[in-house]
């Protein structure tokens, strides 16, 4: 019987856990650094640098649930650098993915769609119903929240949150590290470091600014 360590998060452990009960059924799940109280019992370590040794030298599969896009970034590296090994992707059965190259450690959740020949990256959220169209690509760590809709050659940078009922129109580029906020029509290519906002969406904060 397989085991599965789910690290980090609350809400994201109940999702993944929810999940691979469809997908793996016969699985054993262990939890790392989690903190939801139904799943708590079964926290095996309290923090991700507890679990590595037992990641390196056991036969088990890891998924990071942790929906903090730059914490889920620092635990991947730390344990790809440890282990050697890859985290596997978590995917609800009724999400419909066709896309031409996914990654490892994604997060797609019911609903979802990810459409003909995109590419994924590694450690993404593409959350619920939200709509990955044709040809577009998501890069590493990036968060696609409910209901957004990214149109055809759409390209998301690393680190990036796309926020929930965003709209992102064809061959729209999003800068490393940038945020769509909720509701937002994005016409025109969004730098990196910066936080754009409504229809049509204009930059309305800059990461690289001291506050």
């Amino acid at each position: 019987m397989k085991s599965i360590l789910i690290i980090g998060g609350a809400a994201g452990a109940r999702i993944a856990t929810n999940i691979f009960k469809k997908t793996n059924p016969y699985s054993l799940f262990y939890y790392v650094e989690c903190f939801a109280e139904e799943i708590i019992l079964n926290r095996l370590y309290s923090t991700v640098e507890k679990s590595l040794e037992h990641l390196k030298q056991n036969d088990v599969d890891y998924f990071i649930a942790t929906g903090d896009n730059k914490l889920r970034r620092k635990h991947y590296e730390m344990i790809k650098d440890y282990t050697n090994k890859e985290p596997i992707n978590c995917i609800h059965p009724s999400a419909v993915v066709e896309a031409k190259k996914i990654g490892f450690g994604n997060l797609i959740c019911p609903n979802a769609v990810v459409h003909m020949d995109s590419i994924i990256g590694n450690g993404t959220i593409i959350n619920t119903s939200a709509v990955i169209e044709h040809d577009c690509v998501i890069q590493d760590f990036a968060q696609v929240s409910p209901n957004a809709t990214l149109c055809g050659y759409v390209v998301i940078g690393e680190n990036c949150f796309i926020s929930a009922g965003s709209t992102i129109i064809p061959k729209i580029l999003i800068g490393n590290n940038s945020t769509v906020a909720a509701g937002a029509v994005v016409k025109e290519n969004v730098p990196e470091n910066v936080m754009v906002a409504g229809v049509p969406s204009r930059i309305k904060k800059n990461y690289n600014e001291k506050l």
